[in-house]
């Protein structure tokens, strides 16, 4: 699978699952579906940290600095995830609250997804030849599977860092 199009499916996934949890209105199912986006949201991001910012670090001219933006929006990411996760958290639920941080969360991942899909997926497609971003997306989907077993088995996310042969 091109990781071009392995990238967009992810990003179309969790803006899915985000949808999901705002639209959730039986705490069960916000719960399960928050699970769900975080699961999502972390292996997404680890395996762009660990695999897609290496593989394209100097292959074009203006890719550090679209690494340099997309890892700037991750830790966005995180830190509105963490903070959407502390209110929904709480004891007593404070909808204001969690809807306050939904949107902030919903206004990271919107930056970090039209950030890639705007100016460092068309890099993509234009300096990495297809075989090569087919094998990236291979490695991808690979990486995933070990890192979804590894949560699955109460591990943490540090997939086995493989580069492409």
């Amino acid at each position: 699978m091109d990781i071009l199009h392995y990238l967009k499916t992810q990003h179309d996934s969790i803006r899915g699952i985000y949808r999901r949890v705002a639209e959730a209105k039986v705490p069960k199912e916000r719960k399960s579906q928050l699970e769900s986006l975080v699961r999502s949201t972390q292996v997404y991001l680890t395996l762009q940290r660990d695999f897609l910012y290496p593989e394209l670090s100097g292959s074009f001219a203006a890719a550090d600095g679209l690494i340099s933006t997309s890892e700037s929006n991750a830790k966005t990411i995180d830190k509105a995830m963490k903070s959407m996760i502390n209110v929904a958290s709480m004891a007593a639920f404070d909808a204001s609250a969690f809807e306050d941080k939904m949107s902030s969360l919903g206004r990271a991942l919107t930056a970090h997804f039209d950030q890639e899909e705007q100016n460092l997926l068309p890099k993509i497609r234009d300096f990495i030849r297809t075989e090569d971003r087919e094998d990236l997306g291979l490695v991808f989907a690979d990486a995933e599977s070990e890192l979804l077993a590894a949560l699955d088995s109460g591990g943490g996310l540090s997939p086995a860092r493989r580069r492409r042969a």
